[in-house]
């Protein structure tokens, strides 16, 4: 099986990068996770501007925006935001 890659917006690997060490190690277990396993949908999913499925994780008080670039085998990680709106 090939593997996936996954590539991480700047702005997010930022965001990441400056959250307290328990939640920057949760977010990066699931991103670990996610590699091995891209297909497993879990959460929500919204539409994006050109109707692409945008995945949604929620992990404590953060929302992982994400999508499956299957072709390719790709996760790109493009969002990371407040969970309070889910």
């Amino acid at each position: 099986m090939k593997s996936v890659d996954l590539f991480i917006d700047c702005d997010v690997s930022e965001s990441i990068r400056v959250l307290r060490k328990p939640v920057r190690e949760r977010i990066i277990l699931f991103l670990r996770e996610l590699k091995l396993e891209p297909e497993t949908l879990e959460g929500y999913s919204e539409p994006d501007d050109t109707d692409r499925s945008i995945q949604i994780k929620i992990l404590g008080r953060y929302a992982i925006h994400y999508w499956y670039d299957s072709p390719v085998r790709e996760i790109k990680i493009i969002g990371l935001s407040s969970a309070d709106r889910y």
